[in-house]
């Protein structure tokens, strides 16, 4: 396991740990704030203390995390959170995760994501995503989905901002929704 900390350990930004995975591997990423923008492009897990505890805060000036096409990722026990989207041309403006690979968010949060004049979303899902015991507030369109959406046991509220203002949003002809 590689492991993150504000400091003593071999990581102490979670890019950093990502950038030096090898596929399959796992991240343990230790409380506290992590001022970042994640992008994940090889197939790992990336496991918080426990939302509230462990924050990836992208301080409103690009997508906290991006999951690339190709890649299978797991995020649990994070609060992502202040993603937005740098193009502000995009009718969905960005959001606090996209997600173009298959993701697996567990016991997570995602909040204060998307946004700007054109909407976005807290998650953006064009290809598979799965949430678990997980919570989307307090941004844009809350899931604005083109891909395959499946929750179990998860809260998508209070998120209404710009023109994608709902839970879930299709967005394609090709989205699907299990609950």
């Amino acid at each position: 396991m590689l492991s993150v900390c504000q400091r003593g350990c071999a990581y102490t930004s979670i890019q950093a740990a990502v950038d030096h995975a090898a596929p399959g591997d796992t991240s343990g990423v230790a409380t506290g704030a992590y001022d970042e923008h994640l992008t994940v492009d090889k197939s790992l897990t990336l496991a918080g203390a426990g939302a509230g505890q462990t924050i990836v805060d992208a301080g409103r000036t690009r997508p906290a995390i991006t999951v690339t096409a190709g890649v299978s990722a797991t995020i649990s026990g994070l609060t992502v959170q202040n993603g937005v989207g740098s193009d502000s041309a995009s009718p969905l403006n960005g959001s606090g995760i996209v997600n173009a690979g298959t993701l697996t968010l567990t016991d997570s949060a995602v909040s204060n994501s998307g946004g700007g004049g054109s909407g976005g979303a807290g998650v953006l899902n064009s290809r598979t995503l799965t949430l678990r015991g997980s919570m989307v507030s307090g941004s844009g369109g809350g899931i604005v989905n083109n891909g395959t959406l499946a929750l179990f046991a998860s809260t998508v509220s209070y998120n209404s901002r710009g023109c994608t203002d709902a839970a879930v949003s299709p967005w394609g002809a090709a989205a699907s929704l299990t609950a």
